[in-house]
């Protein structure tokens, strides 16, 4: 009952999720009558303000993972939501995830994180700058980017290169080369968390692949326990920690465990366990 009326939609919007956004944080509702009223009627051209920053397309993204072997966090609508006080509910994500002050504090060390390995991936300002009018590749909803195109740029940090979010999405980033990945991967231990693992467990992905599953819903308050599972995933089946890969598909918990296990290489790697189960790593890898 309660995810049939999360589902209800008007004009491509989620009433009910909204709802529930505000019952978890009542400062969300006065964010929400400001973007509505004043933020998405606004005039101000932010494009100065992005031009102090360096930003990756999806290849230059993975040149930097493998030159440095860095991990990678991502952040998107979802991360940029939490950061103004919003959960992240179904029907608008396939996860689960409830606000609270300690994420959002956490997201935001790690978007101003200076650890040059780390590689902090956002989206790219020619999306989020673009005009309502403007043509794109991909579906493009204007709305999505008020947020971040007014806020992004005040926890970047001048001087910074920062990467792609979206490299591992053959549409978003046509240019990046999945045989490289493959190949860098290839002899790896790699450890997938993610939630529904068993739609993915044929996957052969490193010398070894193995799987923890995680569940769909509010990550981040099991974070430290999903940290012993992998470092017990290690232990246990004797993996070296410089050849071990951490693959991680958890929403926004993905980019705080990125920064927290300074000593493992750990991608966030978005969505692209959600679209495996349709063959989408097999197409691009050639698996």
């Amino acid at each position: 009952m309660f995810l049939s009326l999360r589902k209800l939609n008007f004009f491509g919007r989620y009433p009910f999720v909204r709802l529930i956004q505000v019952i978890q944080n009542p400062n969300f509702g006065l964010h929400l009558v400001l973007k509505n009223f004043f933020y998405k009627r606004e005039l101000t051209d932010y494009s100065s303000k992005y031009s102090e920053f360096k930003f990756l397309d999806g290849q230059g993204s993975l040149d930097y993972i493998i030159a440095n072997k860095a991990s990678l966090a991502r952040f998107s609508d979802g991360e940029v939501g939490i950061l103004m006080g919003a959960g992240i509910f179904p029907p608008d994500s396939n996860w689960s995830q409830r606000w609270t002050r300690a994420l959002q504090d956490s997201l935001s060390s790690v978007l101003s994180s200076t650890r040059p390995s780390l590689l902090v991936a956002v989206d790219p300002p020619k999306v989020f700058l673009s005009s309502k009018d403007a043509v794109h590749p991909i579906p493009f909803e204007w709305n999505m980017w008020v947020d971040t195109r007014r806020s992004l740029f005040k926890y970047l940090n001048k001087g910074q290169s920062y990467g792609h979010c979206h490299l591992f999405l053959a549409e978003n980033s046509p240019e990046f080369q999945w045989i490289k990945f493959q190949s860098y991967i290839s002899k790896r231990n790699v450890i997938v968390v993610t939630g529904n693992s068993k739609a993915i467990s044929n996957l052969k992905l490193g010398s070894t692949t193995s799987f923890i599953e995680c569940g769909v819903n509010n990550a981040f308050e099991k974070k430290e326990l999903i940290k012993n599972k992998v470092y017990d995933c290690i232990k246990i089946n004797y993996f070296d920690k410089e050849n071990a890969l951490i693959m991680l598909c958890l929403g926004p918990t993905a980019c705080v465990l990125a920064l927290e296990m300074k000593d493992l290489q750990v991608l966030d790697t978005g969505h692209i366990f959600e679209f495996a189960a349709e063959g989408f790593i097999e197409k691009n890898m050639a698996l």
